[in-house]
């Protein structure tokens, strides 16, 4: 990331996409994918991120998966984003502008489904 971040007039500013691993998702590989990283590289690449003269790492996007019909999947997985961000930032002294929660929300395209509406929830914020 540093040598393609070279010669530009800013830092460039990214993003690391998490696999928060078995059970942390519909669809969870628990390895290092196209679907995102585990937490643990993730605080190897902020840990050496902080040298970088040219890149800034200013947040994470969790990985839930597709297509995903169950409400409470979707608020498990995200209180678990919300927990790993909360672990990494800790660990490695850095401060997240942005917390992705990812998406995967379905749309019930079948008959079985289609009686399904999203309930109105909100997320209680981690103290």
């Amino acid at each position: 990331m540093e040598r393609l971040a070279e010669g530009r007039a800013e830092r460039v500013r990214v993003v690391l996409r998490i696999n928060p691993g078995p059970g942390g998702g519909a669809l969870s590989t628990g390895t290092v994918r196209q679907f995102g990283m585990e937490p643990e590289a993730a605080l190897g690449v902020l840990r050496s991120a902080s040298g970088l003269a040219n890149v800034e790492v200013v947040g994470i996007h969790g990985y839930l998966g597709g297509q995903i019909l169950d409400w409470k999947v979707i608020l498990e997985h995200s209180m678990l984003i919300l927990q790993i961000s909360e672990n990494l930032q800790r660990a490695s002294g850095s401060e997240f502008e942005f917390v992705g929660l990812g998406g995967g929300f379905g749309i019930p395209f079948h008959d079985a489904t289609r009686t399904w509406i999203y309930p109105r929830w909100v997320l209680p914020w981690p103290t």
